[in-house]
């Protein structure tokens, strides 16, 4: 399915820089040290020369991406041996759960744009918004003394604070990064944070 979306995709793709009258962002991008910046295929196939921002995002997506693949491949299994539902009597707590997280998880975008809509700081909406949802996800703590509907609302809450802060940490590579480096650290970032997920199954 993959590849023949690559093959959709390709005659639609629009290099940006290849527009005319377009100016690349990364033309306008300066480093720390102030030289040109290096592509960031090339410096992210090599840890030890990695920026501090390279390194936030992708350790943020290695801790936290697990969290929501765990949640994914557990519920289930949650509702079996905790509370006796197999999947024929739990698939509508399931749905629920995975709707309420669709719906709540929109408030990410949302709730950061109405931030700097008030003239916020991009830096400063973002790190409020993400502190707010990281706060959301607490409640989960209160899971195993639930009954089972109120079990999906706080599973479900947990979830949707974990999209809204999710949603946002992408946006942050298209905030710090250059346009050509977004798609390199954004796929990086995702390799290791599924590698993290796996791992944590075993």
């Amino acid at each position: 399915m993959g590849f023949l979306w690559l093959m959709i995709w390709f005659p639609f793709y629009d290099v940006p820089s290849g527009r005319s009258g377009s100016r690349s962002r990364s033309s306008t991008t300066s480093t720390a040290t102030g030289g040109r910046p290096r592509p960031a295929a090339r410096r992210l196939a090599a840890p030890r020369a990695w920026l501090p921002s390279d390194l936030g995002f992708i350790v943020a997506k290695f801790l936290t991406d697990p969290v929501w693949w765990f949640f994914l491949i557990w519920l289930p299994a949650y509702f079996l041996q905790t509370r006796g539902l197999d999947i024929k009597k739990s698939w509508i707590h399931l749905v629920t759960i995975y709707v309420i997280v669709t719906v709540l998880s929109i408030a990410g975008g949302w709730l950061t744009g109405a931030f700097q809509n008030r003239g916020w700081t991009v830096t400063r909406a973002r790190k409020t918004g993400m502190f707010l949802f990281a706060l959301c996800v607490l409640p989960i703590l209160l899971v195993t003394r639930a009954g089972d509907w109120s079990a999906v609302l706080l599973i479900g809450l947990a979830g949707a604070a974990h999209q809204a802060w999710s949603a946002n940490l992408f946006t942050t590579t298209s905030d710090v990064f250059p346009k050509k480096d977004v798609g390199t650290v954004t796929g990086l970032a995702a390799w290791r944070a599924r590698s993290a997920a796996f791992s944590s199954r075993g």
